[in-house]
């Protein structure tokens, strides 16, 4: 099976390739490096166009982890950021639709399984994978 399947059912971790750094500075407040610590500048001057528009610092945060996982995504896959198309997306969402979510791995004591009732509330407890509505708004641009 190639990569691009396997990374579409989940069974291909996401590497840790890269990180978001926080700046300093106003426009942007925060930006992506790649694995050498260099900022990837596309998405510098996208997040400097989203923090020139007012908006939160923490929103540029959220965005720039999001675009972190697309270009790790990317760099898996060794496709240039402006040749990905939408097959490349296509990955993206199928990865993010099979692949377990982290942080579904932080229990307290007495909490049940991923996907589970819990017995106290009767509320489902997450299922182990990234929410729908996750999925939705890190894979929409």
């Amino acid at each position: 099976m190639d990569l691009r399947q396997e990374l579409m059912e989940g069974r291909v971790p996401v590497s840790q390739m890269g990180s978001v750094v926080a700046t300093g500075r106003l426009h942007p407040p925060f930006v992506v490096v790649d694995t050498e610590g260099v900022e990837v500048a596309a998405v510098t001057e996208c997040l400097g166009d989203l923090a020139a528009s007012d908006c939160s610092p923490l929103t540029c945060r959220s965005y720039a982890f999001a675009l972190l996982r697309w270009f790790r995504v990317l760099w898996l896959l060794g496709v240039d950021w402006d040749r990905a198309t939408e097959g490349e997306v296509t990955v993206l969402v199928g990865w993010f639709r099979s692949a377990a979510n982290p942080q579904r791995r932080r229990r307290g004591r007495g909490s049940g399984e991923p996907g589970s009732v819990n017995l106290r509330t009767g509320k489902p407890t997450p299922a182990a994978g990234y929410a729908p509505r996750t999925v939705t708004t890190r894979c929409r641009w």
